[in-house]
């Protein structure tokens, strides 16, 4: 119950491999101090709907991708959040 089980599949192309202390060290899916989840990053920025939603974010969380176009579109989304801030207000109301 206490215990973060990371599985490693090396045959995954695009994703990176974080070990297991890492994981712990950098609070990815638990809290050092009490293992709480809701104070990691995953407990940060989990407002998923569902169980699959959830462990498809932790599962990214933990195997992120090195595909350079994605992690572009993703800076591209992140930076064109910051040059609008009304629509970032918006669209996080609307996940509230």
């Amino acid at each position: 119950r206490h215990t973060l089980r990371v599985d490693y599949c090396t045959s995954v192309v695009g994703r990176m491999s974080i070990d297991r202390r890492t994981a712990i060290n950098l609070e990815l899916i638990s809290n050092m101090r009490n293992g709480s989840q809701k104070e990691s990053l995953f407990g940060a920025i989990n407002f998923t709907k569902t169980v699959v939603g959830a462990r498809l974010l932790r599962t990214n969380i933990l195997r992120p991708s090195t595909d350079i176009p994605t992690l572009e579109m993703r800076l591209d989304v992140v930076e064109y959040f910051l040059s609008n801030n009304r629509l970032f207000a918006e669209v996080c109301l609307y996940t509230l």
